[in-house]
């Protein structure tokens, strides 16, 4: 387990983004619509998505709200076969707290996410 202390430790986070999958993907090896995909795996197990660790863009803020946009096509090295693009949209008001994540495929072929 990583230590949480460390400035550069997503664990210290009460929640981040584990897009385009989360949980852990055993041997980093998968099997979509027939075909076998290998990802990267650094532990054992690709794990919680490749966004958590990179730069997220501000599309919007106010007192209120936050909306944050990601687009894997501006990483040559993004552990996944599909390229997406992913929005999460935080927001407040009076009594509550709200999260919204969007995730789109931008590929041609179906994507498992």
């Amino acid at each position: 387990m990583p230590d949480a202390r460390r400035a550069d430790c997503d664990l210290a986070a009460s929640d981040f983004l584990m897009l385009p999958y989360s949980n852990r993907i055993e041997d980093g090896r998968f099997t979509f619509a027939g075909r076998t995909h290998q990802l990267a795996h650094g532990d054992h197990h690709a794990i919680h998505g490749d966004t958590r660790q990179r730069a997220w863009r501000v599309a919007e803020s106010t007192a209120t709200k936050l909306v944050c946009t990601f687009e894997s096509s501006d990483y040559e090295d993004v552990n996944w076969p599909w390229p997406f693009a992913a929005r999460v949209v935080y927001a407040l008001d009076e009594l509550t707290f709200a999260s919204q994540i969007t995730l789109w495929n931008r590929g041609e072929t179906p994507m498992p996410a």
